[in-house]
């Protein structure tokens, strides 16, 4: 568990895991949209973060949400490409990441005891 939540760290957080999924999949899926369109991209780096309320996650305050709130990626390419270009590069990965429009749209979910 993460040291906020009584844990010692020495274990990734899942939310430390869900986001690193979001940016392995948003990455994975830039790189693929910008070879598409034949753009060379020099580096790229990419950043999520998210609030999360302990409270309601350790059952302290039943009225505190228990999740992940207002997520962002932040994405910072070195390119010689048009600004437009590199926007459009941007709006396609977000388009087609499918880790990103899960989260985006998220579908109904079960959990069944077996």
């Amino acid at each position: 568990m993460h040291p906020a939540s009584g844990g010692d760290g020495s274990f990734r957080c899942p939310v430390e895991i869900m986001l690193a999924g979001w940016i392995g999949c948003f990455g994975v899926t830039l790189a693929a949209v910008a070879s598409s369109m034949r753009l060379k991209v020099e580096s790229c780096r990419l950043k999520a973060t998210g609030l999360l309320d302990f409270k309601g996650t350790l059952a302290v305050d039943r009225d505190s949400p228990v999740g992940l709130l207002d997520l962002k990626l932040k994405v910072q390419i070195v390119s010689q490409e048009p600004a437009e270009s590199l926007e459009k590069l941007i709006e396609l990965a977000e388009r087609y990441c499918v880790v990103h429009q899960t989260l985006a749209s998220p579908p109904s979910l079960e959990i069944k005891r077996c």
